[in-house]
């Protein structure tokens, strides 16, 4: 939507969608974070979660993704 900015490939792409107070914001999420997301959704340690998906994409930016969803508030929740 930027003018002048390079057109994406074709393709599926990964994304979050956050809702603070209500105002809608997409994000495209790296390679390998929606699969770590629903692997925490679906009660999967963290360990073993990173370690499926760092064994799956090894360019996976854990931190940048932790970033993301604290800043936007997509992280709810902590189950021990």
């Amino acid at each position: 939507m930027t003018p002048d900015a390079p057109q994406p490939s074709a393709g599926a792409q990964d994304v979050l969608i956050t809702r603070q107070e209500f105002d809608p914001h997409m994000y495209a999420l790296p390679a390998g974070s929606a699969v770590l997301i629903e692997d925490l959704q679906n009660q999967t340690s963290l360990g073993t979660a990173l370690e499926s998906v760092e064994a799956n994409y090894p360019d996976f930016d854990f931190s940048a993704l932790l970033g993301l969803l604290i800043q936007n508030g997509a992280l709810t929740a902590l189950v021990p």
